[in-house]
């Protein structure tokens, strides 16, 4: 079995928070079901995927080949997916449909991976357990903004802390929910984006 593997730094151009420790990697496999040098992530036979390294133990952000070039708006949703994801904090996740509401708690993770769906050509980011008995599915493209707001629940004595991503036309995709153990870090993703992501 062999595994070459090159460092390319800043793959995605934009990403403001990349560091040293921060950098894109292709591995190449010859070996199948090889579990490939990042924890959560599996290298495939004779292929070659695009790996974000975070410094967090939740493991790689995984970018296959297919993605190529992204718009500049995906990039910057990839970057808060990235937060969300080494965050390694739970996630109240609340997804409304045409005639149902979806509610699961869990962080979001340990894998993340991000692919081009077959079918329709949007670029996805996929959250999931090792298992996968939780996956979260989103489309990059179609998030236009995501508001940042806090929510006092005095009665429970706690804080909500919410993200909202929403489309173009204004239609909420879904809400992530944290508790009082987000709140740290909630105030540094205000820092860092302010209460809303225009894209």
């Amino acid at each position: 079995m062999m595994i070459r593997t090159t460092t390319v730094l800043a793959w995605i151009v934009g990403l403001s928070s990349l560091s040293a420790a921060n950098a894109f990697t292709t591995t190449t496999t010859t070996s199948p079901n090889t579990k490939g040098p990042f924890f959560g992530v599996r290298s495939l036979s004779s292929s070659s995927t695009a790996m974000f390294q975070s410094s967090s133990s939740t493991g790689s952000i995984e970018i296959s080949d297919s993605v190529g070039q992204m718009t500049d708006p995906e990039k910057r949703v990839l970057e808060l997916v990235q937060d969300l994801h080494t965050s390694t904090l739970p996630f109240r996740i609340v997804v409304i449909g045409n005639g149902a509401i979806l509610e699961t708690t869990s962080i979001l993770g340990p894998t993340c991976k991000v692919n081009k769906s077959p079918k329709s050509g949007e670029i996805l980011a996929t959250m999931a357990s090792t298992d996968k008995s939780f996956e979260f599915h989103l489309k990059l493209g179609q998030v236009s903004k995501v508001t940042l707001t806090k929510r006092e629940v005095p009665a429970e004595d706690r804080t909500m802390h919410v993200l909202r991503f929403i489309t173009g036309t204004g239609t909420p995709i879904c809400s992530l929910i944290g508790g009082n153990d987000t709140g740290e870090w909630f105030d540094t993703m205000l820092e860092k984006y302010g209460d809303e992501i225009q894209l």
